[in-house]
């Protein structure tokens, strides 16, 4: 089954810092119309996912990702997310 809303998360700031947000998601041109999530593409933070010439990485992934001063994740239907935390002020991250 497959879900199709998304989901909100609000994460807490003063102990993480700053996130860096990457989100995952179908590209479009699905290979079955009505099944978003049957694309052969993706999306990174909105941008197509493409080598560049001689395998160059394209710059969504080279970047330092979405910017997210609030702690809040917006993950929408069919979104992976990951959150980079590079501040964390957390005893497990010592």
């Amino acid at each position: 089954m497959v879900v199709q809303e998304g989901a909100d998360f609000q994460l807490p700031t003063a102990a993480l810092g700053d996130g860096y947000e990457y989100l995952l998601s179908p590209g479009g041109d699905p290979v079955v119309e009505s099944f978003a999530w049957s694309s052969r593409q993706i999306l990174l933070n909105g941008q197509h996912l493409v080598m560049g010439a001689e395998g160059a990485l394209p710059a969504a992934m080279t970047g330092p990702g979405r910017k997210s001063s609030s702690g809040k994740v917006e993950l929408p239907a069919l979104t992976t997310a990951f959150v980079v935390f590079p501040q964390a002020a957390l005893a497990a991250c010592a």
